[in-house]
């Protein structure tokens, strides 16, 4: 993978054990678990872990060794075999202030748009939930899909959204030498073209982040605790009018050939 671009830090995960790098998955699923691996290792007993998004399976709720208390949140209640203790919105989680040591965001944050919800209303909440000297992990793709900043590697916003919150302990890109260039945009339905040209392949970014003190948190409105989903027409229009007419023609193009 060529991530020669890249001015941040960069771990290569064939240096990781090997039940972490398995040749089956994909370089980005290898980095997910790389970088929840690089958590593991501090938890200690009896900590209070959250993972946001969870979904239907945790690399690290399945691989804690001690007595940890792990908890999983997620939105979508349809998902068969959903492992969440509970159920809700990252823009209004059930939890007391300032009771996790640990909380961790799997490839979720690029897609909390999907359902009205901004990058700073769901950072806001995990500040709101982490202790004073607890860690927050957030990782997330670059150049495959979800919020247009993710898709087009907009490092600079990214990282002032952080900012707002959080001290950004670590920021750290996860390559493979052995691994070539990953287009996985292409497979989520994105033209070359909406790439920057520095956009060679599609990778994985963690965030470790410090909870800031003294910041003031806006007072929330009132929200369904389970916002519904965005139509995948507006979807594609948070992309821009230029992708959106594309999106449309390629569709029909596809339909009358069929």
């Amino acid at each position: 993978m060529d991530l020669s671009f890249w001015s941040y830090n960069i771990e290569n995960i064939e240096n990781f054990p090997e039940h972490i790098y398995n040749e089956k998955n994909t370089i980005l699923a290898n980095s997910v678990i790389a970088s929840n691996y690089q958590l593991i290792n501090k938890i200690k007993n009896y900590q209070n872990i959250l993972e946001v998004g969870c979904g239907k399976y945790s690399w690290l709720k399945d691989n804690l060794k001690n007595k940890a208390k792990w908890k999983g949140i997620d939105i979508n209640k349809s998902i068969n075999d959903n492992i969440a203790t509970e159920f809700g919105s990252v823009h209004s989680m059930p939890y007391e202030d300032c009771f996790f040591d640990f909380i961790i965001s799997n490839q979720s944050i690029e897609h909390w748009s999907e359902y009205g919800v901004s990058i700073e209303e769901g950072l806001s909440e995990i500040y709101r939930c982490l202790k004073e000297n607890g860690e927050a992990y957030v990782n997330f793709p670059i150049f495959l899909h979800g919020h247009p900043d993710f898709v087009k590697g907009n490092i600079g916003k990214i990282r002032k959204n952080f900012e707002r919150f959080f001290y950004i302990e670590n920021f750290v890109a996860y390559n493979s030498i052995k691994t070539d260039n990953y287009l996985g945009w292409r497979r989520c339905g994105f033209p070359d073209w909406y790439i920057p040209k520095h956009g060679l392949t599609s990778f994985v970014v963690n965030a470790v982040l410090k909870k800031k003190t003294n910041i003031k948190i806006s007072k929330k409105k009132k929200r369904n605790k389970f916002p519904k989903r965005k139509s995948i027409l507006l979807i594609h229009l948070r992309h821009g009018l230029i992708f959106f007419i594309w999106k449309i023609y390629n569709f029909l193009k596809k339909k009358i050939s069929n």
